[in-house]
This record gives structure tokens, sequence and C-alpha cells, in this order.
């Protein structure tokens, strides 16, 4: 079973599976929680200290950059 702590809504998820382009276009990616990603709360399993970042991790945006859809 796989739980999630934060997830983005399916159109949010869905409009990126349809114009993604580039070597990963539309393969979903799941991040750790303890990675940055714009907009979702990285929280390292903790929410008490969880924080919003601004900007995606490196690894991150390689990947979206790639064609990745965060989910």
């Amino acid at each position: 079973m796989t739980v999630w702590i934060t997830r983005r809504a399916e159109p949010h998820v869905a409009h990126g599976l349809r114009t993604s382009t580039g070597p990963l276009a539309a393969m979903r990616l799941a991040v750790k929680d303890n990675v940055d990603v714009a907009g979702l709360p990285t929280t390292a399993g903790c929410p008490e200290f969880g924080y919003l970042p601004e900007r995606d991790a490196a690894a991150v945006a390689a990947l979206t950059a790639a064609g990745a859809v965060v989910v």
C-alpha cells in the first residue's frame, strides 16, 4: 500500500501528462517529501517542520525538464 503525504490534484497531473515533451514525456514521477518540489510541502515526514519551497531541487528540475510529471 502506498501512503501519500501530499499529492498533486489529478487535473494538474493529467494536464502535465498531455502536454509534456522530451525523453521522459508523460512519465509519472513520485518525489520523496524530503526533496524540494516547488509548490509542494517539504516535510521529511514531519509536517510540523515543513516548508513550501519556491523552486525544485536540481534533480527534480532536470527530470521535469526531460518531460517527467511530478505526481
